[in-house]
């Protein structure tokens, strides 16, 4: 219950924001799908950074090959699962970064999943695979 709140408190907030400075929030960072699932940043306007997103290295199958986050056969047996952590892979459909005024990374939206700043996903607390949400860790 605490999960879901939280999740509508972010998404009026994001709502917000995107409503209120929309052309400031993207200047600072803009999502790109690209090879390492990164971001440009804008901070500095007369230097833009490209700075990686926080995926985390995944195995197809428990104990299998080191998965590639850009072959969806490998998404669909990642370990640890996708609805945990963010593994790299290219939206789909929608990816969005949220940003303090510095430029630092507070969280980041890829498709239907919300993820912290070091790539945890916000997942239920009634999620048996995770005990410790990573909404914690904010």
């Amino acid at each position: 219950m605490k999960i879901k709140i939280l999740r509508a408190v972010i998404c009026i907030a994001f709502n917000s924001v995107l409503l209120t400075s929309f052309a400031q929030t993207q200047s600072m960072q803009l999502p790109i799908p690209s090879e390492n699932a990164a971001v440009i940043n804008f901070t500095d306007p007369a230097n833009p950074v490209l700075v990686n997103l926080p995926a985390t290295q995944f195995n197809v199958g428990q104990n299998g090959p080191i998965g590639n986050p850009h072959i969806e056969t490998n998404l669909r047996d990642a370990y640890p699962p996708i609805n945990e952590f963010y593994l790299g892979q290219h939206p789909m459909f929608c990816q969005s970064v949220v940003n303090d005024a510095d430029g630092n990374l507070l969280f980041f939206i890829v498709d239907n999943n919300i993820y912290n700043r070091y790539g945890e996903a916000m997942i239920d607390d009634n999620n048996t695979l995770n005990q410790t949400p990573a909404f914690s860790r904010i």
